[in-house]
């Protein structure tokens, strides 16, 4: 059973003994999600539009929270603030390659997303 208690998901276990029962929450997820839309694909020097979503853990739009958020492109970091759920920014790369895209804020899951720039 997962139960939802001050903004983290836990995963509930009863274990009965002969003596007591034993409830176990163990950490199934944060309440809240970060999402990465847009393409994964983009040729070099050409802006490609990334958008950040903030969902519930059951995949349900939550557009009347705003919330900062930490982007992370390799050694790059920036600050997008999420207004009514959701932040758009763009990538550009002057090189060849796959890109690893995070997106972390407090207590919510990370988002990932990785993007290939080519020729």
């Amino acid at each position: 059973m997962l139960q939802e208690i001050d903004g983290v998901v836990y995963d509930v276990t009863e274990v009965q003994t002969s003596v007591q029962t034993a409830i176990i929450r163990t950490h199934h997820c944060f309440a809240r999600k970060l999402v990465i839309e847009g393409n994964s694909t983009v040729s070099m020097n050409t802006e490609l539009e990334l958008r950040v979503k903030l969902y519930t853990w059951q995949d349900a739009l939550i557009t009347d929270e705003q919330k900062e958020a930490k982007v992370q492109i390799s050694d790059q970091e920036t600050v997008l603030n999420l207004v009514s759920g959701e932040a758009v920014f763009d990538f550009i790369s002057e090189t060849v390659g796959v890109f690893k895209i995070s997106v972390v804020a407090s207590n919510c899951d990370e988002a990932v997303f990785e993007v290939t720039v080519n020729e």
